[in-house]
């Protein structure tokens, strides 16, 4: 049973720790609709917009996530205690499992699609031009469009503009997340995300997509995996 109380609280934990989606776009404060982060003003409603406007919704949403979560994690825990529900795990809330499923969920705000294995289709040359790499592609999972689904390891920065990322990986470096979040079009990708690796090594980095919780699909730039590379193997691939 302790073991089970333990499981649930560290569930709310994680889940009120959870980042907020990134990327140009964010729900008006007022009238909820999904609009550009840098608009003046909300085009639904009218509603004015800054960057203190936008920090203040998005504190008010975490506070409020993380009121429910703890409603909920605390009443499932009376339940545990009470014997209501079985200590047995059966019922219990859990960690996150580490079974790689097919559909592949990232976070709140990205996701990546393995075809399915059935139809796995053959590696993009586009993913390393200069070698043949079509029997290792079969041996690991595929997108749709033929792009190995990679996991990122380690935390690292990721930024729209490959040329914004050795300032990025500076400000990684220093320690400093802030910094790397007020870089435009860079964040910091939390480690167990997943996504398409679309291109294996630039004269800059990796190339990365991933599908947005909107449904848009975005492209990074991150560090070069490359032996003697500081991110040295940060991305790895999913076996069939």
């Amino acid at each position: 049973m302790q073991e089970t109380a333990f499981t649930i609280v560290y569930m709310v934990e994680t889940a009120s720790s959870v980042q907020p989606e990134f990327g140009k776009r964010g729900r008006c404060p007022t009238c909820k609709r999904l609009i550009s982060l840098s608009a003046p003003s909300c085009p639904n409603c009218g509603q004015v917009l800054s960057s203190e406007i936008w920090e203040r919704s998005e504190q008010k949403r975490i506070r409020r996530g993380r009121g429910i979560l703890l409603l909920v994690g605390a009443t499932l825990l009376v339940l545990v205690l009470k014997g209501i529900l079985p200590s047995d795990g059966r019922y219990a809330a859990r960690a996150p499992s580490t079974e790689t499923p097919n559909y592949l969920t990232v976070t709140t705000f990205a996701q990546a699609v393995a075809a399915p294995a059935t139809n796995q289709p053959a590696i993009s040359q586009r993913y390393r031009p200069d070698h043949d790499l079509a029997e290792w592609g079969r041996t690991i999972k595929l997108s749709s469009a033929g792009y190995p689904i990679a996991v990122a390891v380690r935390d690292a920065p990721i930024c729209q503009n490959p040329y914004s990322l050795v300032e990025a990986m500076d400000a990684m470096k220093a320690n400093e997340p802030v910094w790397v979040n007020r870089i435009i079009g860079c964040t910091i990708l939390r480690a167990g995300s997943v996504m398409e690796w679309t291109v294996q090594s630039t004269d800059l980095g990796v190339e990365i997509r991933m599908t947005m919780s909107d449904g848009s699909r975005e492209t990074y730039y991150g560090p070069d995996t490359g032996a003697g590379s500081d991110y040295e193997n940060w991305l790895g691939v999913y076996n069939r």
